[in-house]
């Protein structure tokens, strides 16, 4: 419900039409439509006004349509949709700021003005959380002591990337949050907005002899995650219209994401090392480094091993042949030895381990049977 204290009579009989017309289709009662289209002309100069707060420079610059108070604040409403900073630099160049809500009741009378006068859909809110995930600050600096948010906001899993707010009016004015920088066929993300002046604030006049200047840039996301992509930026005519500066609105540039990262990979094989053995079996290794190329910029390291083993033999070692009688029986009849030898595989004795000599005994005929013969 609008606050009576600030209307003007015209504007109560406007209000009281627009409330008739809610309250004849509620209880089915018929009304001629040429009633109301009477009373729209001769109330049509009035939208809600009442602009004894709105300094003399605020009603000389914009028309009356588009101006309303509450309480000690006057509102302009821009009809004409663009990104949210263009439209925080807009206020701001005419000394004011964004829309900011301090009461349930300030968010009825926006809402009503909005949805019953302007036939707004959505618009942009002077909220933002841009500088601290969640910490949601006015434009205008005032305390937030009041919100509005839509159930459910949070499911939204690009949530952490909409920094500013909206109010929505097919949610009863419920507020949302939105990507600042979302592009939308080229453009970046636009609705009307909503200026405020505070009873004092002396808001500069468009007509004023200023040059024509551009704003900073507002670059959109690179098209790329990381290395070298393009990204298109937009910038904003102090006065309103592009033709007035020189030079281009928007535009495509090259932007640097940073480093992509490189994933590591396996250089050659090294040599084998020296045999463990120097001779019979031992075991060799070779190794290997992840330096083709290595891992930067959080790229993976290598898969695998970087040690390989393998069985290695290089000869024989020395070893003995069987031994082998070398000489005949120390005696001719009785009990004696037998010379036995051995050979070196090597074919050098001192090679293999032990006497290449040994012995064993051996017995011929009895020798008292020689004498009895």
């Amino acid at each position: 419900m609008y606050d009576d204290r600030y209307m003007d009579m015209e504007c109560k009989i406007n209000w009281f039409v627009n409330n008739l017309k809610e309250m004849t289709a509620l209880l089915h009662i018929s009304v001629s439509p040429w009633f109301y289209f009477i009373v729209g002309l001769i109330f049509s100069s009035c939208h809600i006004q009442g602009q004894h707060m709105c300094q003399p420079q605020v009603k000389k610059r914009v028309q009356p349509q588009y101006l309303f108070q509450y309480g000690d604040k006057c509102y302009e409403y821009v009809p004409s949709a663009d990104s949210w900073m263009h439209a925080r630099d807009d206020c701001r160049s005419k000394e004011g700021h964004m829309l900011s809500i301090g009461s349930a009741e300030e968010q009825t009378f926006i809402y009503n003005v909005l949805t019953k006068t302007y036939l707004a859909k959505k618009i942009w809110l002077g909220l933002d959380d841009r500088v601290n995930e969640g910490q949601w600050k006015w434009d205008s600096g005032d305390i937030m002591n009041y919100t509005h948010w839509a159930p459910g906001r949070y499911v939204d899993p690009y949530h952490d990337q909409e920094d500013c707010a909206i109010m929505v009016m097919f949610r009863y004015g419920q507020w949302d949050d939105v990507d600042c920088n979302a592009l939308v066929h080229g453009r970046y993300l636009s609705y009307p907005w909503i200026c405020q002046y505070n009873k004092w604030t002396k808001v500069s006049n468009s007509t004023s002899t200023v040059p024509a200047s551009w704003s900073s840039w507002f670059s959109g996301a690179c098209s790329v995650t990381c290395g070298a992509g393009t990204t298109t930026r937009l910038r904003r005519c102090s006065t309103g219209h592009e033709g007035d500066c020189a030079g281009k609105a928007f535009e495509t540039v090259t932007c640097d994401a940073g480093p992509c990262p490189i994933d590591g990979s396996w250089g050659l094989w090294q040599q084998w090392s020296t045999c463990s053995s120097t001779c019979g079996g031992g075991r060799q290794i070779r190794t290997r480094d992840c330096d083709n190329p290595v891992p930067r910029h959080g790229g993976a390291n290598c898969n695998g091993t970087r040690i390989d083993s393998s069985t290695c033999s290089l000869t024989d070692c020395p070893h003995w042949f069987p031994f082998y009688e070398a000489s005949p029986c120390s005696v001719t009849c009785g009990v004696g030895f037998i010379q036995l030898k051995r050979n070196c595989s090597s074919g050098n004795p001192h090679d293999c381990p032990g006497s290449e000599y040994s012995e064993k005994s051996c017995t011929l005929i009895n020798c008292s049977l020689l004498l009895t013969i």
